[in-house]
Parts: structure tokens; C-alpha cells; sequence
């Protein structure tokens, strides 16, 4: 019995590693489709959460955007944030970002304190919860 039980612990551990490492991947993928050379000012600082396990907050923002050929406009992201750099996500501060190519609604930050987890286009309803 003990066998069986250790034996369906390793195959569980062994997928739940592999579809991280899948996740991991789209999210890497999605960003590398994405375009750097843009700007975003935070306009607005939504609902946050900070995890217990990796000690990140997510942080809902309103942001206006500026590409790289000029073109102006607002996105709303949810972006990882490193405990020590919360306070740069703060109104009026200006953040590099990337511009998801096929969707320029998908910002990633271009900084090396925060991600965004996926290729999301958020709503207002982020911005609240």
C-alpha cells in the first residue's frame, strides 16, 4: 500500500511539474511576441494581492500607453511586483514596456521587478477585484 501511495505521489508531482513548465512557456512565448520600445505612464492603481508563497503582489493599473511610432491610448494590466519595488508602481510614474503585437491591449512591463503572468487583456473589472 505504502508503494502504491509513494508511486502516485511521484506521478503526481512529475505532471503537476510538467504543466508548470508548459504555463511557464506560453507566458514566455506570448511575451516574446511582444514589442519593446514603449511607455506607460500609471494613471490609475487598482486591487492588489500579494501571494503567500512567492511574496509577489499583484497589482491591477490603468496605464497610458505611448508605442513606439507615438500612438497614444489606455490599457489595464495585472502585473507581478516584487515586494521591494511596490512603490514604482505608483500614479504618474513612467514604466518601459512591451506591446503584445497582435493585441496592443496585452502590456508586459519591460523592467526586471515586474512580470505579467500570460498573455491577458484585462477589463475593469480587474481593476477592482
Amino acid at each position: 500500500m505504502a508503494v502504491l501511495f509513494v508511486g502516485v505521489t511521484i506521478i503526481a508531482l512529475v505532471a503537476y511539474f510538467r504543466r508548470a513548465r508548459r504555463t511557464t512557456a506560453r507566458a514566455e512565448g506570448a511575451e516574446a511576441g511582444a514589442v519593446a520600445g514603449g511607455s506607460a505612464r500609471i494613471v490609475e492603481v487598482g486591487s492588489s494581492y500579494t501571494s503567500r508563497t512567492s511574496g509577489e503582489t499583484s497589482v491591477a493599473v490603468r496605464l497610458a500607453i505611448t508605442d513606439a511610432a507615438g500612438s497614444a491610448y489606455e490599457a489595464i494590466s495585472v502585473w507581478e511586483v516584487q515586494p521591494a519595488h511596490l512603490a514604482d508602481v505608483q500614479v504618474g510614474k513612467l514604466v518601459p514596456v512591451k506591446i503584445e503585437r497582435q493585441n496592443p491591449k496585452i502590456i508586459f512591463p519591460d523592467v526586471p521587478w515586474a512580470s505579467q503572468s500570460g498573455a491577458s487583456e484585462f477589463d475593469e473589472e480587474d481593476m477592482t477585484n
